[in-house]
């Protein structure tokens, strides 16, 4: 008796509690068109209440009018936050627009929108960016994000020690490096450097900003560093670059002040080339030595020495 009336107190409670518990909550809320930033006159960006979906961004989703015209949006890609859509359309002009459409969170909620905006007669002068690299060990990859639409008929890369490879682009921000034949892509005992020369531009040509960056797959990568300066007429070189080199072209720096670094693995000695537009100087390099390269008039090119 005591057990069937234990059985149906426990019955009862497991009844009660069940009926009691709220429903699994779902995210119904539409996303909403919170702000519209101008950036100049062929660029700005969309910020909404919460992320979206930019897997589905299209640009025959939205609509850009002033007075009876249409403005024509050459691209929308995802901004750098997942709450952020860019633009990027035909010149306008300091007037008011209008911009219409749809977008989808990440819960497949569709929000409709309408905003007006007052638009720029400003030019697009920033130069873009990489946002998201491979930096020091442990990399197998070459994944580069880029901090606007970049120009992806240019193509301005360099590995050292060189690396036969092509570009992949994901979308106009997002591209990989990868092997043009079959094998072995990276070594674990060699340091990679990745260079991007003035010969990748935004959509509006602007050249990006000088960059570089140095990698390995190695996971117990131990550095040392080699470092020197350059002159020029006894004066420390306002800007430049240099090239490492041990039978071939193994590395590059950008000079800042004078100075070049690099990251070696051993500590015998190298030659440096070091370039500035019309000048040019070379000389052997050690690490904790002056390593003074002195520049006289002599241009020469980079693709020259390390292709």
């Amino acid at each position: 008796m005591r057990r069937n009336c234990l059985f149906l107190i426990i019955t009862f409670l497991l009844l009660y509690c069940g009926h009691k518990a709220g429903p699994i909550s779902k995210d119904r809320l539409k996303p909403k068109l919170l702000k519209v930033t101008v950036f100049n006159r062929t660029q700005f960006q969309c910020t909404f209440s919460e992320p979206v979906d930019t897997l589905q961004i299209n640009a025959d989703a939205f609509v850009i009018s002033a007075a009876a015209e249409t403005l024509k949006i050459l691209i929308a890609y995802p901004s750098l936050s997942a709450a952020e859509i860019m633009f990027a359309t035909e010149p306008i002009q300091a007037i008011e627009y209008q911009i219409s459409g749809y977008v989808f969170d990440t819960a497949m909620n569709k929000g409709n929108f309408i905003k007006k905006f007052k638009g720029t007669n400003l030019p697009d002068t920033i130069k873009p960016s990489v946002h998201k690299y491979p930096r020091g060990k442990g990399f197998t990859a070459i994944d580069l994000i880029f901090s606007e639409a970049i120009d992806t008929t240019r193509s301005g890369f360099y590995i050292l020690p060189k690396l036969e490879h092509g570009v992949t682009w994901l979308d106009l921000r997002r591209c990989s490096l990868d092997p043009l034949m079959d094998g072995q892509w990276m070594l674990d005992s060699v340091s990679y450097y990745l260079y991007s020369s003035d010969r990748v531009f935004d959509l509006n040509h602007n050249p990006l900003k000088n960059f570089l960056t140095i990698f390995t797959p190695d996971t117990a990568y131990q550095p040392f560093f080699l470092e020197g300066k350059a002159t020029l007429n006894d004066t420390l070189l306002n800007e430049g670059i240099a090239v490492l080199f041990r039978d071939e072209a193994i590395g590059i720096a950008i000079i800042s002040q004078g100075i070049f670094k690099f990251e070696v693995r051993d500590s015998l000695p190298f030659q440096v080339t070091v370039l500035a537009d019309q000048y040019s100087g070379s000389g052997e390099v050690v690490i904790g030595g002056e390593n003074n390269i002195e520049l006289t008039a002599k241009k020469i090119d980079l693709d020259d020495i390390i292709h």
